[in-house]
């Protein structure tokens, strides 16, 4: 359980995408993580606030680098990491290595309390970071005991007897060594006096002295060469070319290659236990969006709630943007007088870029809360990008559309589909004058194929929205808010509704009701399937469906033969998924 609320609390830490965290933040997310996910971090949280105890004691006061070392060790012991080291004080719980290591820690602290005299008084900071230089250029190698096997050079390996011994690589250009006569002294001096590589006849007497040391130091010696090398063959050392006996050795075996030419049992095992609705099942549209995918990704995401570890990142990542346009436009159309397209056309240029400037500036303070203060210089810079690309989105609402009223903003709605129970928001639903209702998703990334006529959808979301939620809208639409592309796709009943091209519906279905009647088949199968536990490993198209997917080592897709999937590729072009909806 311990091991557990840290791993969590290492997660909400990486969720942050800092590069790094002060300890008041990492103290929040264990009291967070313990809280939510009803874990037991007794030990962490007992830890950290004697962490906490420990900097109010001495972090505000400058000391001198024994005292600092008292101070450290003190805490490293009041949170159980190090115990005493002496004569009986060895932890039963060490191994060896771990012992050694816990007596060199020990040393270290001795040498850095010995700096009091050329360091004085130091600041906390300062004192730790002495102190983590020391520890890193410090050598350590934990003695082993007497090993089975030893891998020596010759020089090593001269003067020892073994049991046995192998000597390998022994060919014609490695043995005897090439000499290397040092390019400071004279060479005649160097020959004369018989010094290491001074010539090619030194070099073979020594050669030929040492290899008789290790062929006397085992009773029994086995002498080996390669004999081909990058399609070239290699002859052995003539010191070993007169042996008589010569062992044929079996040609070489990865062990890797052996292992996959075995005989294997398979178990084909794609059914899950079928969902019970013990807990609210999360992700909203993406649920089934991802089962659509590959029925796998969704069982894996929403059932074992298995994601990747977030990666840290300067700035903000195409998920932050997007969302960020999410808030600043509900913020700017809920600051409105009334939210219609007469209000907005009427609002004065100055005005309107002011209210956007707030809705920004509203929206970056929601996303620091979440992820933590980012520096102000980027922040602005953000914040005028965000602003200049939803101008030109308003001013392409307000150039191509007619008198219509924003009815839903980021409305939360509770929707049944089949068995399941989705929790969704909706970006926005707009009305006209006629009471025809037209539901909106912004889309940030770049609108590729969303597939509203497969069986499979790739973006389900809309149609969701629609036959779940606002089962008498009349259009459906993607806003492409980006900058330099701004625009609609969707499908509507009426051509007029939409500036796009939206009528493309009719070449497939006779009626806009037959249409939505096969959205209706096509959600309600998808949602059976993933409540019958259906998790078998289908993506719709390979590789492209798993290049978006961080998930390849949990459903093993490359180890099925095919396209391999080498990468997971995330850019602002390519949003893999819809937003987790609460």
């Amino acid at each position: 359980a311990e091991r557990e609320a840290r791993d969590l609390v290492d997660a909400a830490l990486r969720r942050r995408c800092q590069r790094s965290v002060d300890f008041e933040r990492v103290f929040e997310a264990a009291q967070a993580s313990a809280r939510e996910a009803g874990v037991d971090a007794a030990q962490l949280l007992a830890g950290l606030r004697t962490i906490s105890q420990w900097r109010r004691q001495y972090a505000t006061r400058s000391r001198r680098p024994s005292e600092w070392a008292g101070a450290f060790a003190q805490l490293l012991q009041s949170i159980g990491t190090f115990s005493a080291v002496g004569p009986g004080a060895a932890d039963p719980a060490l191994d060896s290595s771990e012992f050694q290591a816990l007596a060199r820690w020990q040393e270290l602290l001795a040498e850095f309390a010995s700096l009091d005299r050329t360091m004085g008084r130091l600041a906390a900071a300062a004192a730790l970071g002495k102190l983590e230089r020391l520890a890193r250029q410090t050598i350590f190698q934990p003695e082993g005991g007497a090993p089975p096997v030893q891998v020596l050079g010759v020089l090593e390996a001269n003067g020892l007897t073994f049991d046995h011994v192998w000597i390998m690589g022994l060919t014609a250009e490695a043995w005897p060594p090439p000499s290397r006569p040092n390019p400071l002294l004279p060479i005649e001096l160097q020959r004369a006096a018989r010094m290491p590589g001074a010539g090619a006849a030194t070099e073979l007497q020594r050669a030929r002295r040492q290899l008789d040391q290790l062929l006397q130091s085992a009773a029994e010696v086995v002498v080996s060469h390669i004999t081909v090398e990058a399609d070239r063959k290699v002859a052995p050392s003539p010191l070993i070319a007169s042996f008589e006996s010569w062992v044929a050795l079996p040609p070489a075996v990865r062990l890797i290659d052996a292992m996959a030419a075995a005989a294997l049992t398979s178990l084909v095992d794609a059914v899950a236990p079928p969902w019970r609705p013990v807990l609210p099942l999360r992700g909203g549209a993406s649920v089934l969006q991802n089962q659509a995918a590959c029925p796998f990704r969704s069982f894996a995401m929403h059932r074992l709630h298995a994601r990747a570890i977030e990666s840290p990142h300067d700035g903000f990542d195409y998920r932050e943007r997007g969302q960020l346009v999410h808030d600043t436009l509900a913020a700017f159309w809920t600051s409105l007088p009334e939210p219609t397209r007469d209000v907005l056309a009427a609002l004065p240029e100055p005005q309107r870029r002011a209210s956007l400037y707030a809705a920004a500036e509203a929206a970056q303070l929601r996303l620091q809360r979440r992820r933590g203060t980012l520096s102000a210089a980027l922040t602005r810079l953000e914040t005028v990008r965000l602003v200049r690309v939803i101008e030109q989105w308003l001013q392409h609402e307000i150039a191509t559309r007619s008198a219509f009223r924003v009815v839903a903003i980021e409305d939360a709605r509770t929707m049944q589909v089949g068995p399941l129970t989705l929790a969704a928001r909706l970006d926005r639903v707009d009305e006209y004058p006629d009471g025809a209702r037209i539901v909106i998703d912004y889309k940030t990334g770049a609108t590729k194929n969303v597939g509203w006529f497969d069986e499979r959808p790739d973006e389900p979301q809309l149609p969701l929205y629609l036959t779940a939620s606002e089962p008498a809208a009349r259009a459906i639409a993607l806003a492409r808010v980006r900058a330099g592309d701004v625009g609609f796709n969707g499908l509507a009943a009426d051509s007029t509704l939409l500036p796009s091209k939206s009528h493309q519906w009719k070449d497939r279905f006779p009626t806009w009701s037959a249409l939505v009647d096969h959205w209706s088949v096509v959600l309600e199968r998808l949602a059976l399937q993933f409540a019958a536990g259906d998790a078998e490993v289908r993506p719709k198209r390979l590789p492209q469906t798993c290049r978006y997917c961080d998930l390849p080592t949990l459903c093993r897709i490359n180890a099925r033969g095919g396209a391999v999937i080498t990468a997971v590729v995330e850019d602002e072009d390519g949003t893999p998924w819809v937003r987790d909806e609460e």
